[in-house]
C-alpha cells in the first residue's frame, strides 16, 4: 500500500504527516534525512511551496528516490476549505496535504531538481521584483508629502542601486544560458522577460506553446453559468512574475511595428485595450517558446504567416 506524506513548511521547521502520525522536525539536512529514512520506499510526498524554504526537503527527498509534488499554497488553502475543516494548525495542514496528494496525484507534475544556475536565476528575479515593488510602494506612499519624500531620497537611491546590481547579476547569468540569444531577438522582450522565460524553459520541457502559455497563467478558461455563455477569462494559474512581465512587455510592444498589426486587429474584433494587450502577451509567450524550442531567431514573416490568435 502506498504511503502518502504531507509536509507543511516553515522557515526553520517542518510538520510531516504520514500513516496517521504527525512528526515535527527541523528544516535541516540532518533531520530531513533521518525522517526520510523512516518512510517506506515508494512513498508519495506533497510539499507546500513556501518562499524558498521547501527546496531543501524537496531536493533531499528526490535525491533519496521519492516522488515529490510541490503544491501551490492557494490550491492547498482551497482544498482545506473544501474539506470543511473547522480549524487550521500545522498538523491539520500536513494531514490535508497528504490527503490532497492521495486523491489528486495522478493529475500532478512531480517536482524535479533544478540546475544550479536556473535556481539562482529564479532567486534573483524574485528578489529584484520584491525590491522594485517596495520602491514603488514607498514612492507612492510619500508622493503627497514632499518633505518626507526628500528625507527618503537617499533610501530610494540605494534601492535603485540594489535593483541595478541585481539586474547585472541576472544579465550575467542569462548570457551563460543556452538559447538566450534567440529570445533576445524578439522585439519588445527585454532582459527580465528573457531571464524569466529561461528560468522556466531551462528547468523542463514544454511540449507545446500552449503549455508554456498555461505555465504563465495566460491561458483562456470558460466562465459560464446559466444564460451567461461564451465568456472567457485568463486562468491566472501559473507563474505570477512571468505573467506580469509578459503583460508589461506587451504594453510596451503594442506600438512596435512588429506587433502593432496584431494589437490593432484584436481591437477591431471588439476587444478592450486590456484584452488586446493580454492577447499580445499570449502571442509573445508563444513566440518565446517557438524561437527557443526551434533555436531560430525572430522572423516577422513567420509571425504573420501563422494564424493570428
Amino acid at each position: 500500500m502506498t504511503c502518502y506524506v504531507g509536509i507543511d513548511v516553515h522557515k526553520d521547521s517542518l510538520m510531516a504527516w504520514a500513516e496517521g502520525k504527525a512528526t515535527s522536525l527541523k528544516n535541516t539536512k540532518t533531520d530531513i534525512r533521518r525522517y526520510l529514512k523512516s518512510l517506506p520506499q515508494g512513498s508519495l510526498i506533497g510539499v507546500e511551496t513556501t518562499s524558498d524554504y521547501h527546496f531543501l526537503f524537496a531536493e533531499e527527498a528526490v535525491a533519496a528516490g521519492f516522488t515529490v509534488y510541490a503544491l501551490n499554497p492557494v490550491d492547498c488553502a482551497r482544498y482545506r476549505l473544501a474539506l470543511k475543516g473547522r480549524g487550521k494548525t500545522d498538523k491539520i495542514d500536513a494531514e490535508m496535504i497528504a490527503r490532497f496528494v492521495e486523491k489528486e496525484h495522478d493529475s500532478m507534475r512531480p517536482f524535479t531538481l533544478l540546475p544550479k544556475e536556473i535556481r539562482r536565476l529564479r532567486q534573483l528575479l524574485k528578489r529584484r521584483d520584491k525590491v522594485a515593488g517596495l520602491k514603488a510602494s514607498l514612492e507612492q506612499t510619500l508622493s503627497s508629502d514632499p518633505k518626507t519624500k526628500k528625507m527618503a531620497a537617499k533610501a530610494l537611491r540605494e534601492l535603485d542601486r540594489l535593483i541595478a546590481e541585481l539586474e547585472r547579476d541576472i544579465e550575467q547569468l542569462v548570457k551563460g544560458l543556452d538559447g538566450h540569444e534567440f529570445i533576445d531577438s524578439i522585439p519588445g522582450v527585454g532582459l527580465l522577460n528573457t531571464a524569466c522565460a529561461l528560468s522556466a524553459l531551462g528547468a523542463g520541457e514544454f511540449r507545446s506553446a500552449d503549455a508554456f502559455v498555461a505555465f504563465a497563467g495566460l491561458d483562456c478558461r470558460p466562465r459560464e453559468s446559466g444564460a451567461s455563455v461564451g465568456r472567457r477569462v485568463i486562468s491566472r494559474r501559473g507563474d505570477r512574475l512571468m505573467r506580469k512581465l509578459l503583460y508589461l512587455a506587451a504594453l510596451s510592444a503594442k506600438g512596435h511595428a512588429a506587433w502593432k498589426p496584431f494589437y490593432t486587429r484584436h481591437l477591431a474584433k471588439g476587444l478592450s485595450k486590456t484584452q488586446a494587450v493580454v492577447a499580445l502577451a499570449r502571442k509573445i509567450a508563444r513566440t518565446i517558446w517557438s524561437v527557443y524550442t526551434h533555436r531560430t531567431p525572430f522572423e516577422l514573416e513567420r509571425i504573420y504567416s501563422q494564424k493570428m490568435t
